[in-house]
């Protein structure tokens, strides 16, 4: 999906093309929905996005944070998440999601990697979720009836992608559809298919599935604050002296315009 000016801002990915993803596609699949049998739902307003019981995992920065951390869970829901993270589906899957990140912006990757690779480096106490994988934080949408409501994860890089993963078992001619409202478009989005999609400032949301069907699914992200974090030298924007500020973002809109061109190839 290009914008007027030709430039990529979302991509419907789909599925690799071999036999054994079918396999991989149900096995996350039923991990997610007994996941959801056992997830101790908290917060402050934990079904924004929808009803349904989520696991958030990884690594964030903002919220009135001091600096980036990992995300806290209690010790039941940490272990469930490890054990999500260390499933092979899961794996495959969040790979996926992050190849298909390189192919279609490698240069939107590259940044995420030099960036993230810096603060993991100059971090060690922050943990990625898998290995050779830019997606700092990620979140599964646990129990079956997994579909979104309208919203926006402003928090997260503007100019980024969220790589968003679809499973369970039902018809996408009926249900679980994408809705990119700003964009007016809705998608067909097929159990086991995997879109990239700027989710902090296109709202998304999904088409109900039918009585019956199951529904869940992964999603792949990170925190704008994160790279910001990194590129004003490890410190949070409110401390940098305005002089200072200028001289790495530059005047006016002009890092608006470098950020727009990393979604060319």
């Amino acid at each position: 999906i290009v914008d007027a000016k030709g430039r990529v801002i979302a991509v419907l990915a789909g599925a690799p093309e071999e036999k054994g993803w079918c396999c991989i596609v149900e096995d996350a699949s039923r991990e997610l929905v007994e996941a959801g049998k056992a997830i101790q739902v908290g917060g402050k307003d934990p079904y924004r996005r929808g009803k349904f019981p989520t696991l958030a995992v990884g690594v964030s920065y903002g919220g009135g944070q001091m600096a980036p951390k990992n995300l806290d869970l209690n010790v039941g829901n940490s272990r469930l998440a490890q054990k999500l993270l260390q499933s092979a589906a899961i794996q495959c899957i969040a790979g996926f999601g992050n190849s298909s990140f390189a192919f279609y912006a490698p240069k939107l990757h590259r940044f995420y990697a030099e960036n993230l690779d810096s603060l993991f480096k100059n971090d060690p106490q922050l943990c990625r979720n898998f290995p050779r994988n830019v997606f700092p934080a990620a979140t599964f949408n646990c129990g079956g009836k997994v579909y979104t409501l309208r919203h926006l994860d402003s928090t997260n890089i503007a100019h980024g992608w969220c790589s968003i993963w679809a499973g369970g078992s039902f018809d996408p001619k009926k249900g679980g559809h994408l809705i990119l409202f700003k964009l007016g478009l809705v998608i067909e989005f097929p159990p086991g298919s995997t879109v990239l999609i700027p989710s902090s400032i296109v709202s998304h949301g999904n088409v109900p599935i039918r009585d019956g069907e199951s529904r869940v699914s992964f999603t792949q992200y990170c925190a704008g604050g994160l790279l910001r974090w990194v590129q004003h030298g490890f410190r949070a924007v409110k401390t940098l002296p305005a002089k200072v500020y200028s001289k790495i973002n530059g005047p006016g809109s002009s890092r608006w315009a470098r950020m727009l061109d990393f979604s060319l190839p």
